[in-house]
């Protein structure tokens, strides 16, 4: 799984977790940073959960757009998680966490992409 984490002012090492990367084996140190490479066929994971609407969402478009391509070139399907948290750090309890919202709407009405949400933080998509 080719992982890529992006977030907004925070350290990213050893001690990084999400609640909804449970149950994921991943390798979270400072090497798979950035990490974009065109791993043809394997599921990806997108980490935007701790970053802002405005960040979150022109990196998945960046994502998204790498994946068409790989779709395009090698004609195999491709998964990507991604990992947009659940809102347990939101300022204000009351407020509902902004980014799961934001995602799953670019997803679906400039995307045109189904998704599923895997579980609570974590949504599903295979681009073809």
């Amino acid at each position: 799984m080719a992982v890529l984490f992006l977030h907004s002012q925070h350290v990213i090492g050893a001690n990084f977790a999400c609640d909804c990367l449970r149950g994921f084996s991943l390798c979270r140190n400072a090497n798979v940073y950035g990490n974009n490479s065109n791993t043809t066929g394997q599921a990806r994971l997108l980490d935007l959960h701790g970053l802002h609407v405005n960040e979150a969402i022109p990196a998945l478009k960046r994502e998204i757009a790498q994946l068409r391509l790989n779709v395009r070139s090698t004609r195999q399907r491709e998964q990507i998680f991604i990992c947009v948290g659940t809102g347990h750090h939101t300022k204000g309890s009351r407020t509902p966490a902004r980014l799961p919202i934001a995602v799953q709407q670019y997803l679906a009405e400039e995307e045109h992409l189904p998704f599923t949400e895997t579980q609570p933080g974590m949504l599903c998509v295979t681009v073809r």
